[in-house]
């Protein structure tokens, strides 16, 4: 069986943490399209188990499939360029996450303040 990762819209991929995997699968995508190793409409991200009882986790969008073309590929290209230049500009508010098991392994604990 299939389970989908939905996500509302592109720029949500980038804001909500809840589709970290989506942006995950969707960032293999681009890069695959990115370096010309097949066009787009021929890529489907997707999480495919080794264990014949998992399912299969695809990706829709607002709860249609999600087909690959130029013009997304060039949509998250951008929203990715957006996304990546915040994280450098110094106006940005930095946010720590709250799972303190993510924190553990951290080398940058002392910059957050949770070590």
């Amino acid at each position: 069986g299939y389970v989908s990762f939905d996500i509302p819209t592109l720029s949500e991929l980038f804001t909500e943490t809840k589709y970290s995997k989506a942006l995950q699968l969707v960032v293999y995508a681009w890069l695959a399209w990115k370096n010309k190793l097949t066009v787009a409409e021929k890529i489907t991200p997707c999480i495919v188990p080794f264990r014949a009882q998992e399912r299969v986790y695809n990706i829709t969008l607002n709860k249609q499939p999600l087909i690959l073309s130029d013009a997304f590929l060039r949509a998250f290209e951008d929203e990715l360029a957006n996304f990546i230049a915040g994280i450098f500009n110094p106006t940005t508010k930095f946010n720590p996450t709250e799972e303190i098991e993510t924190c553990q392994l951290c080398a940058y604990q002392s910059i957050c303040n949770k070590g």
